[in-house]
């Protein structure tokens, strides 16, 4: 099944390709494609290239979203610091927020907490929750940034 996702995808990706006018190295809609799929299939630092190049294209509607897709793949690789260095580009030009972009907060509180930066991992939950706060209580990612602030906030209190 996987694998017919996989092609599937690439078939999308030859699609945007060739109904662009731009070659592949300056369509970012393809080369954040062709990242997602390098990252699906481990091959990281291919991902990261290809990201990279997204964000280099001048016409970078979606910024953000690659901006998280190069957090998320460093945060896969275990590089903690450039996960953060990268989420933290995308919701500091966050000009509005989606579903998909909030989701940086509580990533960001899952790394600092990694890094036992205490403060930084309440901050990035309490963000998460003021945009995530009236959602359905039972989804999983809610549910365990209230949990993780709880216990954050009790380490505080003397």
């Amino acid at each position: 099944v996987a694998m017919r996702l996989f092609e599937k995808a690439e078939q999308i990706a030859q699609e945007l390709v060739a109904s662009s006018t731009k070659p592949r190295e300056e369509n970012a809609n393809y080369l954040f494609l062709a990242g997602m799929l390098h990252q699906a299939r481990r091959d990281y630092q291919k991902a990261i290239s290809a990201l990279q190049t997204a964000l280099s294209v001048p016409r970078r509607r979606y910024h953000r979203v690659y901006e998280g897709a190069l957090a998320e793949t460093y945060e896969l690789m275990g590089d903690v610091d450039n996960a953060i260095a990268h989420y933290r580009k995308a919701v500091d030009s966050e000009r509005y927020s989606s579903a998909y972009m909030t989701q940086f907060h509580y990533r960001l509180g899952l790394l600092y907490e990694l890094k036992n930066d205490f403060r930084a991992a309440a901050e990035a939950y309490r963000r998460f929750l003021r945009f995530w706060g009236t959602a359905d209580a039972d989804l999983p990612m809610l549910a365990d940034a209230k949990e993780r602030l709880r216990g954050l906030e009790a380490q505080a209190t003397p």
